[in-house]
């Protein structure tokens, strides 16, 4: 399938054979170009071990595959793509598509502070969060679907870490499931609030700019 979004994006959509697929394998890849700037992009769709959940990826320039962590639902898929076709990212190349948009729209807000730092695996995220010192990170933006610890399980080991921030700093989920039962158990991990993907930039600033303005 391939359409002609407009004068600077022509997308191609490419369904592979779903027949006897298993995880973790690609089935669907996005082709985007920019007949202006003559750029291209790649992004994949990827089938995972849980049943309802899919992955999203992006091939670099250099060949490697990047994980940009749940693919949205089925019906907000090709805007996703369209929005990562469009989004210039020199400036923050490692930070998801959402929350570099929000982290510039939160500066350009005039609050300074490096809310968001560069994506990364859970594990890696708690790991990080217990090396650094008191208030050095602001927020947590915590993906709840991830390869081997999902999003609850990290949160669960940040609240119960011995750092001085582990009961207080925001830990904000997002999913692409906006479901009432991922919403409590987000609660029950011990995250502050939730949000749908895909995450409106404005609505990301609102939350963000809650918890930081009157913190726990």
């Amino acid at each position: 399938m391939a359409l002609d979004i407009a004068e600077d994006l022509t997308l191609i959509r490419v369904d592979l054979p779903e027949k006897a697929l298993a995880a973790p394998l690609c089935y669907r890849i996005y082709i985007t170009f920019n007949p202006q700037t003559k750029k291209a992009g790649y992004y994949t769709i990827e089938m995972t071990a849980e049943k309802e959940v899919r992955a999203l990826g992006q091939i670099l320039p250099d060949g490697r595959h990047e994980s940009l962590g749940e693919a949205p639902v089925e019906g907000a898929e090709l805007q996703k793509i369209m929005d990562l076709a469009r989004y210039d990212g020199t400036e923050m190349t490692k930070l998801r598509h959402t929350e570099a948009k929000a982290y510039m729209s939160y500066r350009n807000e005039g609050i300074h502070k490096d809310t968001i730092r560069d994506a990364c695996p859970a594990g890696t995220g708690v790991r990080l969060f217990m090396e650094k010192e008191a208030h050095y990170f602001d927020a947590i933006l915590m993906d709840i679907v991830m390869p081997k610890m999902d999003g609850f399980e990290a949160a669960r080991q940040i609240r119960r870490v011995s750092h001085k921030d582990a009961q207080m700093i925001p830990i904000i989920a997002m999913s692409a499931k906006d479901a009432r039962e991922d919403m409590d158990a987000c609660k029950e991990a011990g995250m502050n609030d939730y949000l749908a993907k895909p995450v409106e930039p404005q609505r990301l600033y609102q939350v963000l700019a809650e918890y930081l303005e009157n913190p726990m």
